[in-house]
């Protein structure tokens, strides 16, 4: 088992089941509501809630995470900090737990709310996406990966 720092128990888990970043580069002017982020989508297939789980921001929202049932648009946000312009977003899924993280800069990163408890039946997919009902959202996928690693995530810098 490979420790993790700032990792879901405190530091003693293992490496993620899965974990994507994404930078969020520019929103749509017009809709404060939309946004850009990364989703753990369910793909278990077995019922139990939540079907995903994101980690976005918006004008509205700045940085925010949350879990839903419903895959077709984000979750009511459980946690959010008030953040503007760039932003890179982490979403990792360790086990039952799963942990979202920002920077501004790609070199800082702050947890963002408490971890989110999932199903053990939980099978994810990383989807990024972007969301807005008029103007342009722009991401960048980082780093996206699935399954168990032996090597320790690396964030690629700007």
């Amino acid at each position: 088992m490979q420790r993790q720092p700032g990792g879901v128990g405190g530091g003693q888990r293992t490496d993620p089941c899965a974990v994507g970043v994404v930078e969020v580069v520019g929103y749509a002017d017009e809709d404060p509501w939309g946004g850009g982020g990364i989703a753990l989508r369910d793909t278990g297939g077995e019922g139990d809630t939540p079907a995903i789980v994101a980690a976005w921001a918006s004008p509205a929202d700045g940085v925010a995470v949350g879990r839903g049932a419903d895959i077709s648009r984000p979750p009511e946000p459980l946690a959010t900090v008030n953040v503007t312009g760039s932003v890179m977003i982490e979403l990792a899924q360790y086990e039952t737990h799963c942990l979202a993280r920002y920077s501004t800069d790609g070199q800082q990163w702050h947890r963002l709310g408490s971890p989110l408890l999932v199903p053990r039946s939980f099978r994810p997919t990383l989807v990024p996406f972007t969301a807005t009902t008029r103007g342009t959202v722009r991401i960048k996928p980082v780093s996206l990966r699935q399954g168990q690693s032996e090597s320790t995530p690396v964030v690629a810098s700007r």
